[in-house]
Parts: C-alpha cells; sequence; structure tokens
C-alpha cells in the first residue's frame, strides 16, 4: 500500500559514506526487507551495519528501546545512530546480524527454529513492563499506551468500522455486522493481561542462525497486554508469502500453548483483531483489493471455528 518513502541510489550510498565515515561503502540490499522501510547491508573496512530508511523515527527509537531493555536476554540489534535524513524520510543504522528470516527458511528449517523462536517469544512475554502504564502500543519516552483498557485497545479497530466507505461495506452489511458481533463477543472473552506484546512476531522480523535466533527486529507495535496476540498469526496462513512459515507456527502454539485457558478464543479474537485492522488501513488507502481479501480471510476464521 505504498507505505516506504522514495529513495535512490545516490540517497543511499552518500548517507552510507557519511554514517560509516569511509569513502569505500559495499551496499547491498536485504533479501527480505520490512513492509514500511528499505534495508541495506553496508559495509566499510572497519565495521558492518544494517542501513535502514523509512519515514519516520518513530519505529526505530522503538528498536534502541528493546534493545536497551531486553538486548541482556534477546538478541536485539544495538541502534548506533538515527536521524532525519529529511522531512519524509528517517534513517536508523543498527549493528549486521547475519542470518535468515524465518519466512525464507525452508519447512524443515522453520521446524527446527520453532523451539528457539517461542522461547524467546516466552521470555519477551515476561518482560517488565511495571512502568508502563496503559494498554496498547506505548512510546517509548513517556512509558505511556495509547488505551486505558485492552478491551479498548482490542475495540478500537472495530469501532472504525462505522467511518468505512459506505460503498464498500454497503454491499457487506450482512457479514460485516455478523462479524463484527463475533468479534464483539470475542473480546469480552480476553483477560486483560499486561505483558509485553512485540506487535509483529516472526515471518520477516525473526532472523535466525543455524537453528537458534540471531535476532529479534521491528519494535515499532510492541504494546502492553496480552502476549498471546503474538500467537494469533492464522489470520496470514493463506497469505503467499509467509503461508508455510505462518502456518507451521499456528500449528506449533497449538500444541505448546494450546492448554492456556481461552486459548481458541483468544486466538481468534486476536487474528480477527488484525484483520479488521487491516480493513481500516486498506479501505483509508484506496486499496480495495487488499479490503476484500482481508475480509474474506474473516470470514473463512469465524467460519473455521464453529
Amino acid at each position: 500500500m505504498g507505505r516506504k518513502p522514495d529513495l535512490n541510489s545516490v540517497d543511499v550510498r552518500m548517507l552510507a559514506r557519511e554514517l560509516l565515515a569511509s569513502d569505500e561503502v559495499n551496499i547491498s540490499s536485504v533479501q527480505t526487507e520490512g513492509e514500511e522501510t528499505h534495508a541495506y547491508r553496508v559495509a566499510s573496512r572497519e565495521r558492518v551495519g544494517c542501513l535502514r530508511i523509512g519515514r519516520s523515527t518513530r519505529g526505530f527509537t522503538k528498536d534502541r528501546w528493546a534493545h536497551e531493555m531486553l538486548g541482556d536476554s534477546v538478541p536485539v540489534p544495538r541502534i548506533w545512530e538515527i536521524g532525519q535524513l529529511d522531512e519524509k524520510r528517517a534513517f536508523c543504522l543498527s549493528e549486521w546480524i547475519p542470518g535468515a528470516t524465518l519466512q525464507d527458511l525452508t519447512a524443515a528449517e522453520v521446524k527446527q527454529a520453532l523451539p528457539a523462536v517461542f522461547d524467546a517469544w516466552s521470555i519477551i512475554a515476561s518482560g517488565d513492563v511495571e512502568n508502563i502504564s496503559g494498554y496498547g502500543t506505548f512510546d517509548p519516552e513517556s512509558q505511556v499506551a495509547a488505551h486505558e483498557t485492552w478491551h479498548g485497545f482490542l475495540r478500537a479497530p472495530a469501532d472504525k468500522a462505522a467511518s468505512w466507505d459506505t460503498a464498500w461495506t454497503a454491499p457487506r452489511s450482512g457479514q460485516l455486522a455478523e462479524l463484527l458481533d463475533t468479534y464483539t463477543v470475542l473480546v469480552g472473552r480476553c483477560p486483560a493481561e499486561r505483558g509485553l506484546v512485540h506487535g509483529d512476531w516472526g515471518s520477516n522480523n525473526l532472523l535466525v542462525a543455524d537453528g537458534r535466533v540471531a535476532a529479534v527486529l521491528d519494535w515499532e507495535d510492541a504494546a502492553i497486554g496480552d502476549p498471546l496476540q503474538d500467537v494469533g498469526k492464522r489470520f496470514w496462513a493463506t497469505w503467499p508469502p509467509v503461508a508455510t512459515c505462518v502456518t507451521l507456527q499456528a500449528a506449533y502454539c497449538e500444541a505448546r500453548f494450546g492448554d492456556v485457558p481461552g486459548y481458541r478464543d483468544r486466538i481468534l479474537c486476536y487474528d480477527l483483531h488484525r484483520g479488521l485492522d487491516g480493513i481500516g488501513a486498506a479501505l483509508a488507502d484506496g486499496a480495495h483489493t487488499w479490503a476484500d481479501w482481508a475480509f474474506r480471510r474473516c470470514l473463512e476464521l469465524v467460519q473455521q471455528a464453529r
């Protein structure tokens, strides 16, 4: 949906030379970069880093927070420098961590890595959040989250449905009303847990090397709430770029965490939260084809749960 900033190779090379204080810099794009940032491996004779360029410093400052708070127990890359390239583009230079993203592994490699992946998730979920108030995504400087309650955070994308494009909602009004009713019931079944949620767990935000988690990336959506929200990944289970990875994660989590009280209702709720939030964002961008896919996927998830 066009979230990455415009960029050209000259901008990247000039910035890399400046940050590494060298005229001789090797630059190569990473194999799988994020949806909102450009990412490069940049290397001089003295050091090797990861240079990311996005629209703002918001996510990068959250990455710095994660390294400072969790870096001793979870592999979060060290941030060397954050800055503004211009009013529409920001950059972040961090240490380079070798590895492949979870979604780029073969099915056999994903299976091998999953115990380590969810050991890391368990450490994050039990992280100290006592000094952060509220629920949902939070600002690392103010230590304040956006919502007063967990249920308020969960209800937000459904509340926004009233303002969705009526040209899109009108032909789907019956199914949409049923979906929102189902979602409201599920929200009421979710406990108000206060743990650390990564917010975009798995797939392209985990680097794996030799079956171990080498780095946990992209903390922009880190939140306070029920850590099981990270496990709710079935929404993406039919999306080709991550389908194999997500399906294997879902099956593993079912076996490992399935006896947690209310597990299936909570996972379905968090999957639908992701879907409704995605529909709203797509409609705001005029991406009706993607909104159609997300809506169909939400209906499929509800049907599968019956």
